[in-house]
């Protein structure tokens, strides 16, 4: 192999490994900086909500370049992060109590309402607001929390149903202005399904069993559809 060759091979090798490095890095981070990170963003939540705090794991979010990590206090495990370099955080505890909450407030009342309801559940729309300034969280009822209630009823959608769907849709947005609900109408003999959304208050007061068959969108899927 000529000199000239080898010259060649090595300044493409240099090239690939330089590109390589830059590739790991972009999709997860400077290791001894997302570590260092996350520590920071521990101690700024011990801090905020005066409770210890544990790291579970530091995280780089490639695709806003944050570092963060995910945390537990006591049995809530959360995930926070630094939004920008001179240290401003987002995280999402509340979200986390919220949801609980939500879910202990309909936990009987779903059973009472849907016979063959099965599950109950929420999640976060929306992380970043209302912002908690801390040490106390208050309850989801008493902020402008951004939740979804999703309740899972084993038999398909029927007309009796929408007195229920009108009554949990009413009870949850008289909570919050913006809490939507879903209801999730399972036909596993016919592999098929039918999701019905009712609106935020803030997008449509549900009041009726008419407000609901009117403004709650029902959408069927079937086979594969139902994994998508």
């Amino acid at each position: 192999m000529s000199q000239r060759t080898r010259k060649i091979l090595t300044i493409v090798g240099g090239v690939l490994l330089i590109g390589l490095l830059y590739l790991y890095l972009s999709l997860y981070g400077v290791p001894f900086k997302k570590n260092m990170k996350a520590k920071d963003v521990q101690k700024y939540l011990e801090e905020k909500y005066d409770e210890d705090v544990e790291l579970v794991g530091a995280v780089y979010n490639f695709q806003n370049k944050h570092y963060g990590g995910v945390y537990e206090i006591g049995d809530v495990e959360f995930y926070a992060e630094e939004v920008v370099k001179d240290e401003e955080y987002i995280d999402t505890y509340p979200n986390e109590i919220w949801k609980r909450e939500i879910v202990t407030d309909y936990k009987e009342v779903y059973k009472d309402v849907f016979e063959r309801a099965i599950r109950i559940q929420a999640d976060f729309v929306e992380y970043e607001e209302p912002v908690i300034e801390g040490p106390e969280v208050p309850r989801y009822d008493e902020v402008n929390s951004q939740l979804s209630l999703d309740l899972t009823i084993d038999e398909a959608l029927s007309d009796e149903h929408w007195d229920g769907i009108a009554e949990i849709a009413n009870s949850v947005q008289e909570r919050s202005p913006h809490i939507h609900s879903t209801f999730l109408f399972l036909e596993e003999a016919e592999d098929r399904e039918t999701l019905v959304t009712c609106p935020t208050h803030s997008e449509q007061e549900i009041a009726t069993t008419e407000d609901a068959r009117t403004y709650c969108e029902a959408e069927v899927f079937t086979g594969d559809e139902r994994n998508d």
